[in-house]
């Protein structure tokens, strides 16, 4: 039974105009497909430098998504993100794009709006 309720606490992580998928889902969520945290929501995005530089010249780094209306921190590691989406390009913008939402949440002192997330996304 245990098992079962980690299983489900496991959610697919990405980005959207709407808000991220980070990699956990809340207690409340477990059976949505994706649970997505929208980006009035996130309180807080910090991109940190872990160690050194890996192969290939890439940053090893590591990402704390935190949010004031979901009581838990969200952590994502560039290696994991590498792993997850099978496609370092890919993991590479999505670390990228959650630096920039990082940055603007930093500049305006809140969280962002759908549009603000658009517009600092490019998408």
């Amino acid at each position: 039974m245990v098992i079962v309720a980690f299983m489900l606490r496991i959610n697919r992580i990405g980005i959207s105009i709407d808000g991220i998928a980070p990699p956990g889902k809340p207690i409340g969520a477990l059976f949505q497909e994706t649970w997505l945290l929208p980006w009035t929501a996130v309180n807080e995005v910090e991109v940190s430098r872990v160690g050194s530089n890996v192969q290939g010249g890439r940053q090893r780094l590591r990402v704390r998504i935190s949010s004031e209306a979901h009581p838990m921190d969200w952590y994502i590691t560039s290696s994991a993100a590498h792993r997850m989406f099978g496609d370092h390009q890919q993991a590479d913008r999505f670390l990228d794009m959650l630096a920039r939402i990082g940055r603007a949440i930093e500049e305006k002192g809140r969280p962002l709006s759908r549009e603000e997330a658009t517009r600092v996304l490019a998408i």
